[in-house]
């Protein structure tokens, strides 16, 4: 099935991460991101949000999930949510990094718990990109960009590192200590593979500020 892009809310230039959808794609506007799928003259499949932070315009025309603002769930989660129930299996998100912390560790909770529903999500803005692993994975080399490996719940190992400036072989990396931050893809591409959890996988603009 196609990619599903979720659009939520973006810290700098959201024009540009706009402009860089997939026109086969399928887009769902959480919240303030339709005021930039607007703002680009961009028409959205579906639109989620208790909008408290933008207001909903009266005269749209595209479906609507419209939520409390008093919820266990952000509008970003039940945005996953809609996306997996229509059958997407590759999520991708825009935005919902940098900002405020405890959004962020949010937003990357859920890209945890959508993998272990079996579900591959990557969330991305202009400096970062993250997504979740289980197994292995080939990831190309961009000019400028780190390579960070994070453990989530609990010790990853046989973890195996090829391609990059530092390298690991059957190696393991815990919650605890973190052993894979600021890395760099020597190569064309770097391989990473594990044996057993689950690793947080991000690549960042080295110097951005």
């Amino acid at each position: 099935m196609k990619n599903c892009t979720i659009i939520a809310y973006i810290e700098k230039d959201p024009s540009v991460l706009i402009k860089s959808i997939s026109c086969d794609s399928y887009i769902i506007a959480a919240d303030i991101g339709l005021s930039y799928c607007l703002d680009e003259g961009i028409s959205p499949d579906l639109i989620v949000g208790d909008f408290d932070s933008f207001a909903l315009p009266e005269d749209i025309d595209i479906p609507v999930v419209r939520l409390p603002v008093e919820k266990d769930h952000t509008d970003l989660d039940i945005s996953i949510q809609k996306a997996i129930e229509l059958g997407y299996e590759e999520i991708t998100v825009l935005g919902g990094l940098g900002g405020r912390l405890d959004q962020t560790i949010a937003n990357i909770q859920l890209l945890i718990g959508a993998k272990e529903k079996g579900i591959d999500i990557i969330i991305k803005d202009l400096y970062n990109e993250a997504r979740v692993i289980t197994d292995n994975i080939t990831i190309k080399k961009r000019k400028g960009y780190l390579l960070s490996l994070f453990a989530v719940n609990g010790t990853v190992s046989g973890i195996t590192l090829k391609g990059t400036k530092y390298l690991l072989k059957d190696s393991a990396i815990s919650e605890s200590f973190p052993l894979g931050v600021s890395n760099e893809i020597t190569s064309d591409f770097a391989e990473i593979s594990l044996k057993k959890g689950m690793l947080l996988v991000i690549q960042t603009v080295k110097n951005h500020l």
